[in-house]
Formats: C-alpha cells, sequence, structure tokens
C-alpha cells in the first residue's frame, strides 16, 4: 500500500494500463472527516469500501441483512 499526504487542494493521478486515468483530489477536511473528489471514466465503477464489502458479502451468500 502507497500512503500519501494530500493537503486541501491537492491530489494524485491513477493512469490505467490503457491509458485513462483518475484523479482523486483532496476536497476539504472537517470534524475529523476527509472529503475526496473522484473524476474518473464513467465505465469506472467507485464504491466506499464497506459498501462494496456488503456487496461482495451478497454476491457470496454471507449477507445476514
Amino acid at each position: 500500500m502507497l500512503v500519501l499526504s494530500r493537503r486541501e487542494g491537492e491530489g494524485i493521478t491513477l493512469t490505467l494500463e490503457d491509458g485513462r486515468k483518475i484523479y482523486i483530489s483532496h476536497v476539504a477536511y472537517r470534524q475529523g472527516e476527509v472529503r475526496l473528489g473522484i473524476d474518473a471514466p464513467k465505465t469506472i465503477n467507485i464504491a466506499r469500501t464497506e459498501v462494496d464489502d456488503g456487496r461482495n458479502a451478497w454476491k457470496e451468500g454471507g449477507f445476514d441483512g
């Protein structure tokens, strides 16, 4: 895992193998919460980890909710 420090207004760029880019920006920090902005091609699925984990559990038949 690569860990980076970013100030508000700064960001990182991820370049996919096919040359498309994903931009992640540090938008704000308030009350202990970091707000990120993500600019990615529409074909890229973006989900919070806790949501994605729930989807995976549902698909694998391990969802109790």
